[in-house]
């Protein structure tokens, strides 16, 4: 992937993943908390990334690196073929992660 273009159905149903695993974990920001949900439901309408502002893309990187880091932690107490999984679920996340952040 080289273009927000690039970004389907698929990676937007990541991102949107990854923003409803970390949305609990900025429950004491309400504000954050309610634009990381009308983020992901502006998502949930229209998948192009291009409707959102610079902002809300910052917030998207920003919940996908905690996902990221809430991933992480989880795999001490995962099976090996939880593991497996977790890692081809990161990969995803840091492939659409790097393209967010270039652009």
């Amino acid at each position: 992937m080289r273009y927000l273009t690039d970004i389907t159905e698929e990676h937007v149903a990541t991102i949107r993943m990854c923003m409803n695993d970390v949305q609990n974990e900025y429950d004491p920001d309400k504000t954050l908390q309610l634009r990381v949900y009308s983020i992901s439901q502006k998502l949930s309408e229209n998948i192009s990334m291009y409707q959102l502002s610079s902002e809300e893309l910052d917030i998207v990187c920003m919940c996908m690196n905690d996902s990221l880091c809430i991933l992480d932690e989880l795999r001490v107490d995962m099976t090996a073929e939880e593991k497996r999984e977790s890692q081809e679920y990161s990969e995803e996340i840091q492939s659409i992660l790097s393209l967010l952040q270039r652009n």
